[in-house]
C-alpha cells in the first residue's frame, strides 16, 4: 500500500514521517522500518531521534550512496507514478499546475488496482482487509459539475445550481471528490 505526501523543503520530513506513522497506527498498523537514500536530512538532524523515540522504534536503512538502483522497489514505484501522472495531464489537457493532484491520484489508483506480487490483490484489500469501493470512479480530469445549495446561496428558481469543474481526484479518507472550478480559479 501506498501513500504520498508532500513537502515545501526537505526539513519537513520528520513532521510528514510523524502524520505518516499516526496514519498507520490509526489504521491499525505499525511502522517498523524506514528506507531512504543516504540524504543527510534523514541521517542528521531530527530524523534519527525521531525514530529512535518512536514506540515501537523504527530502524532505518540507507542504500547505497550515489547508487539509485539500490532503492529499487520505491524508484520504481514512484516512476510508475510519474508516468501515470503524466499522462492524466496530457488526456486532460491541464498544465503542470496540477502535477501534485494528478502524482496522489496515481497512487490512490495504484492502491486500487490488482497486483501480480498480491496475487491478484489490490493493495488496498490487503491494507484495509476490504475491497475497494469503485461504483463511482471517475476519469481524472473529466467535466464534473459542483451542485450548489440553493437554500445557503437563495437561488431563484429555473437558475442553474450547479458551476462545471474539472474532476482532478478523491480527498484523503472520504469519498468526495476534488473539484477545480477554472473559472474561480481553485
Amino acid at each position: 500500500f501506498s501513500r504520498v505526501y508532500f513537502m515545501q523543503a526537505k526539513s519537513q520530513v520528520s513532521s510528514m514521517l510523524d502524520r505518516f506513522q499516526k496514519e498507520l497506527k490509526a489504521d491499525g498498523h505499525d511502522l517498523h522500518c524506514l528506507q531512504s537514500d543516504n540524504d543527510s536530512v534523514y541521517k542528521d538532524g531530527r530524523l534519527p531521534a525521531f525514530c529512535r523515540s518512536s514506540d515501537p522504534v523504527i530502524r532505518q536503512r540507507f542504500s547505497s550512496p550515489y547508487c539509485h538502483e539500490s532503492n529499487g522497489v520505491a524508484e520504481h514505484v514512484w516512476k510508475t507514478f510519474q508516468i501515470m501522472a503524466l499522462t492524466m495531464l496530457v488526456c486532460a489537457g491541464l498544465p503542470r499546475s496540477f502535477w501534485a493532484a494528478a502524482i496522489y491520484h496515481s497512487c490512490w489508483l495504484k492502491n486500487r488496482l490488482p497486483h501480480t506480487a498480491l496475487k491478484f490483490e489490490t493493495p488496498y484489500f490487503k491494507y484495509f482487509g476490504e475491497k475497494p469501493n469503485l461504483a463511482n470512479l471517475s476519469t481524472w480530469g473529466c467535466t464534473a459539475v459542483h451542485i450548489l445549495d440553493k437554500q445557503a446561496l437563495k437561488i431563484p428558481a429555473l437558475t442553474p445550481r450547479g458551476v462545471k469543474c474539472t474532476f482532478i481526484g478523491y480527498k484523503p479518507r472520504s469519498k468526495s471528490a476534488l473539484l477545480w472550478d477554472p473559472v474561480a480559479k481553485k
